[in-house]
């Protein structure tokens, strides 16, 4: 076999690339198009008839945090997750247990001050009126940090 040169081999390619370019573009003549049966219905107004099941992901317009200002258990809901709700609703109650039992020892702590304040007042009113008796020139309690009444 003899050795084609780079002329040769030139040409060779550019033959085959015209009589594959002249034998694909050639155009073929098309056969006609078969018909296709198509069914019709007028439209009526019915029922729904066919149900489909499938799985969604649904997202809230809004979403608020919400947290109470204390802290204590849950007495009763109101709502159930994902209803509606409308701002200011009441959404649960709070167990006031312990609120209750720390007012009414709070109020009992008054009770004993106000008691102690008023035995302070008493003995405050004693000692005044032991100091009249016993120093009679002196009508006030001293004021100074000498201890001569201001009046002196």
């Amino acid at each position: 076999m003899m050795a084609l040169s780079a002329v040769g081999r030139l040409s060779l390619a550019v033959s085959l690339a015209i009589v594959l370019l002249v034998t694909g573009c050639s155009k073929k003549e098309s056969a006609e198009p078969t018909p296709v049966a198509v069914q019709a219905a007028t439209a009526q107004v019915e029922s729904i008839t066919e149900h489909i099941a499938t799985d969604a992901v649904l997202a809230p317009i809004a979403e608020a945090a919400i947290s109470p200002k204390i802290t204590a258990p849950v007495k009763k809901f109101y709502v159930q997750r994902g209803s509606k709700v409308k701002q200011g609703q009441l959404l649960a109650t709070l167990e006031n247990r312990d609120l209750a039992a720390a007012v009414t020892d709070l109020c009992r702590r008054y009770t004993q001050l106000r008691y102690g304040v008023a035995r302070a007042n008493d003995a405050q009113a004693s000692f005044i009126s032991a100091v009249r008796a016993f120093h009679p020139r002196r009508t006030a309690p001293t004021d100074s940090s000498d201890g001569r009444s201001p009046a002196a």
